[in-house]
């Protein structure tokens, strides 16, 4: 079982970081943003979801959890992924930001930090544009959801 889950958790991260690279490259990203920006992006993507306990934020925070406690209920497990990955990056045999210069690196994790809490802005947007589009936009004029209703089964 564990040896599935992992397999699980390795194509998760595969094809998530597969998206972060089409979809760095089909928006022609790297003609905004310096190349700083695009490894940040990449490592962020990489380092999503690091360590996860299965629970969200919002358990977290209505928990009271430690988590939450440490990172004073702002997007904590964003912040704890992104600290798993500074941690994972600070030992030398897994530093691929080692190469860079003390700046280029501050630079970099300044970077993979904010956007930790700019992606739980983002998920949390979806989710509600999500619930508002199909609650709300695809109501046909009877009232049903989804232009029809889900009780007949016509």
């Amino acid at each position: 079982m564990h040896y599935l889950f992992e397999r699980v958790l390795c194509s998760y991260i595969f094809i998530l970081n597969f998206k972060m690279y089409g979809l760095i490259n089909i928006t022609n990203l790297q003609s905004v943003f310096e190349p700083l920006e695009i490894l940040a992006l990449i490592v962020s993507a990489i380092s999503h979801d690091l360590d996860h306990d299965g629970y969200n934020n919002a358990y977290q925070i209505n928990a009271s959890t430690n988590l939450a406690l440490i990172y004073n209920d702002q997007s904590p497990l964003e912040m704890y992924h992104c600290a798993v990955a500074f941690h994972i990056l600070n030992k030398s045999e897994c530093n691929i930001l080692a190469s860079l210069d003390r700046q280029s690196y501050r630079r970099i994790r300044e970077y993979i930090i904010q956007w930790a809490s700019y992606f739980f802005v983002v998920v949390e947007w979806y989710k509600n544009w999500f619930h508002f589009f199909f609650l709300h936009i695809l109501k046909d004029h009877s009232g049903h959801r989804y232009g029809k209703s889900w009780t007949n089964t016509r």
